[in-house]
């Protein structure tokens, strides 16, 4: 739903001077309808590694654009009423510039609901925890082989990461960003469950053992 919205990765090379900053409408938007919200202080033709996510992702769909003259867009449609997060996220030197807007979606829909996403496989698990914070619940998960043994079988990738993970260069990865971002604003620890197009099958709070957690991942797995 989010063309990696895993990420909805903006591709370019360098950081924007300016500060980033998105439009959105003062009053509660019509559910269904599409919506074009600017986004300044991006350049398109200088853009860094930028990645994109709206929350909650199981109703609304949040795409980055770009106008025939260079101008950015966030694509923003949601089909449920409610409040919605949009996070952009540019990866600075030493940590991400984050910038969150939110806007509120009410009112009826004079179009039929929008069509489900589409069919796709379930890439993998990401989970999002404060290790200083782990409970044991938490600890029989992560040590234990029975999630990471179950996600390996199915070919699908098993990614826990604390909320302050570096890489090797001193910086969030890039792929995490969104991810840790919601969590950190919606609560830690925060399980995944992500399509190999960045579909947002799961995002919520992490089930009790590591049998939960499998049985959970099944849910959204096609049949043999």
């Amino acid at each position: 739903m989010r063309r990696i919205l895993f990420l909805a990765v903006l591709a370019c090379c360098s950081i924007a001077s300016a500060q980033v900053a998105i439009e959105v409408p003062d009053k509660p938007i019509e559910i269904g309808r599409t919506y074009l919200l600017p986004v300044t202080g991006l350049d398109a033709n200088n853009l860094p590694r930028t990645a994109l996510k709206v929350s909650p992702g199981d109703s609304a769909r949040a795409v980055g654009v770009t106008g025939w003259a260079g101008e950015q867009y966030i694509w923003f449609e949601a089909s449920a009423a409610g409040r919605y997060t949009i996070v952009v996220a540019v990866n600075g030197e030493i940590k991400p510039d984050l910038t969150l807007a939110s806007l509120d979606v009410g009112g009826e829909s004079p179009n039929p609901p929008p069509p489900p996403p589409p069919e796709e496989e379930v890439w993998g698990v990401i989970l999002i925890e404060e290790s200083e914070e782990r409970t044991h619940a938490l600890a029989k998960i992560l040590v234990g082989t029975e999630v990471s043994e179950f996600l390996e079988s199915k070919d699908l990738i098993w990614k826990p990461a604390d909320q302050h993970v570096i890489d090797v260069g001193g910086e969030t990865p890039q792929d995490l960003v969104p991810y840790i971002a919601e969590a950190k604003e919606r609560g830690l620890p925060r399980l995944y469950i992500m399509g190999v197009n960045g579909h947002e099958f799961y995002a919520g709070e992490v089930p009790k053992d590591s049998a939960a957690v499998i049985k959970l991942v099944k849910q959204y797995l096609k049949e043999d």
